[in-house]
């Protein structure tokens, strides 16, 4: 789990800016690791999670580099 709370959440985004905060939910996101080494980012946020500029839907493959 990503987001701000550092209570909920495995991987805590720093929402000290307050613009920030607005943007990012308490528990914002969460990568699952699937069979095969495949990873999807799940949106758990209130207001989106964009990748590239993209709002994901459902679970979006992403790539470790």
């Amino acid at each position: 789990m990503i987001g701000r709370n550092p209570n909920q959440v495995d991987y805590v985004i720093d929402s000290s800016n307050f613009i920030q905060s607005s943007y990012i939910s308490r528990n914002h996101a969460r990568v699952v690791r699937q069979p095969g080494n495949i990873h999807r980012l799940y949106d758990d946020s209130l207001n989106g999670v964009f990748v590239n500029n993209q709002k994901i839907s459902g679970g979006m493959k992403v790539q470790n580099k």
